[in-house]
């Protein structure tokens, strides 16, 4: 009589691995609301200097957009076109703000994303919670 196969075992490096992973979802989840709330007014902050249209970022990448003319010219002619649709900003500022709209916004929200997948993964709800704030 032949033996049934024998399950496939995990090496210990695997396990270490699956038990850190899952650590870390159990260290989310059992966040207190207060801790919650704590993290939810920081990235607040956080996104309220980022969003800022003369915040650190925005002026990073209007200084770069800046430094060379056919860039500018090209960033500019779809900025304008662009921002049309809501009003017509100042000049000085177009630029910023086109770079708010389009660059911020997607940051925003991949990072938001990557938070989810992080608590999907981890399996914490408290995490989850997190990233849809």
């Amino acid at each position: 009589s032949a033996t049934p196969p024998r399950p496939a075992r995990r090496s210990a490096r695997s396990s270490r691995r699956r038990r850190r992973r899952s650590s870390l979802g159990d260290l989310m989840s059992a966040l207190p609301a207060s801790a919650c709330f704590v993290l939810v007014l920081l990235q607040a902050c956080l996104w309220g200097v980022l969003y800022a249209e003369t915040g650190p970022a925005a002026k990073l990448i209007a200084r770069w957009v800046r430094g060379n003319s056919q860039r500018t010219a090209a960033v500019m002619a779809n900025a304008a076109a662009q921002m049309s649709q809501y009003g017509a900003p100042k000049q000085e500022i177009l630029l910023e703000i086109f770079v708010s709209a389009n660059v911020m916004v997607p940051l925003h929200h991949g990072l938001a994303a990557g938070f989810a997948l992080f608590a999907y993964a981890s399996g914490s709800a408290r995490a989850f919670q997190l990233a849809l704030s």
